[in-house]
């Protein structure tokens, strides 16, 4: 077998940002992941192309709230690698519209694909993510806040691909 040529890390010249910015999901459904629904550059390691039936849905969080984070899990004597990633959210204040909301998400084990815009203005798809945890929090004192505290989790043969910026406005819609 042959595997891909090693490439080069350079060093990153620009501050760099941690949090969320922006995240939007959509039923997996949606995209025809099988043939045309998502182009892929392979060597960029970046999506320029999706097609979805659906537009992908915007979920707010507030800023210094939420994260992403993705972790290979290699196995060296049965030769597997995948990649977990564990998208996890905080949604401000509770109330009937976000908890039917994230009721909905996780509903007959949903598949679905995020998109979410991180501090540094980077674009990352997350697919065959599913709701996996979550918890309902009304605070102790005033300053904390009543809030969702909820976990995706996707399990997939590669990291998360960058996403081409320029594709993302004809994709999403934003709630009021």
């Amino acid at each position: 077998m042959a595997c891909n040529a090693l490439t080069c890390i350079s060093k990153s010249c620009g501050n760099n940002l941690g949090g969320l910015k922006e995240i939007y999901v959509v039923d997996q459904d949606a995209i025809d992941f099988n043939g045309t629904g998502v182009t892929v550059n392979i060597t960029a390691h970046t999506v320029t192309n999706i097609v979805s039936s659906q537009p992908f849905l915007q979920l707010y969080v507030n800023p210094k709230t939420s994260s992403l984070t993705s972790e290979a899990t290699i196995d060296l004597v049965n030769g597997s690698t995948f990649y977990s990633t564990t998208l996890n959210l905080v949604f401000a204040k509770r109330e009937a519209a976000k908890s039917y909301a994230l009721q909905v998400l996780g509903e007959g084990l949903r598949v679905l694909t995020f998109l979410v815009k991180d501090a540094n203005n980077i674009w990352w798809m997350i697919s065959d993510a599913q709701l996996s945890g979550g918890a309902e929090e009304s605070g102790v004192a005033p300053a904390d806040g009543a809030k969702y505290n909820v976990s995706f989790l996707a399990d997939t043969p590669n990291r998360i691909y960058q996403v081409d910026s320029s594709i993302i406005e004809d994709l999403v819609t934003t709630c009021s």
